[in-house]
């Protein structure tokens, strides 16, 4: 998470960086005492992979809402071990890989995307949709998703999906957390 950031801030955007707690994660009042007139989002990870903190995201998420900014979740360390409700936490992008808790292999990931949140694309080119059009599709996922699709990735990604539906994320997590 901190190299997009970086990359960001060599591009000109500001960004401040609040530590969090190694048995709490990130602590809301602290993301609230660091807001900016300027600030437009919030950008953090549900658990820590060093510490293994758990940041309270539904606060965080509510915090996000009150404020007008953007919340962006990094659930890399927790897709598919912990409950994740992007409505009631107020999740405006949730990024996670498919390779860890999903089950899926290397390679694979999703990124949700809220209602109302418009991105820029990073590549362009083909989609198989609009293909008359000289213009990278508005609707998702088709603006995000150029070229051909990792049909065997995605097939193995649905493959994980369906253990972690079937044993439950609780259970995950309880196996996970005695390890």
């Amino acid at each position: 998470m901190a190299r997009p950031l970086r990359a960001l801030e060599k591009a000109g955007v500001e960004t401040t960086t609040v530590p969090a707690s190694s048995t709490r994660g990130l602590d809301p009042e602290k993301i609230r005492a660091a807001l900016r007139r300027n600030t437009r989002a919030l950008v953090t990870c549900h658990a820590s992979n060093v510490s293994g903190a758990i940041s309270p995201i539904a606060e965080l998420g509510a915090l996000c809402r009150e404020n007008g900014i953007v919340f962006i979740l990094d659930a890399a360390q927790n897709a598919g071990s912990l409950p994740i409700d992007v409505a009631s936490m107020g999740i405006d992008l949730l990024a996670f890989p498919g390779h860890k808790g999903l089950l899926g292999p290397q390679g694979t990931g999703r990124l949700f995307v809220a209602p109302g949140i418009c991105l820029a694309t990073l590549v362009e080119g083909g989609t198989g949709i609009e293909s008359v059009s000289p213009e990278q599709p508005e609707d998702l996922p088709w603006r995000l998703e150029s070229g051909t699709p990792n049909t065997p990735g995605i097939a193995g990604l649905a493959a994980g999906l369906g253990v972690v539906l079937e044993r439950g994320v609780e259970a995950l997590f309880s196996i996970a957390a005695t390890l």
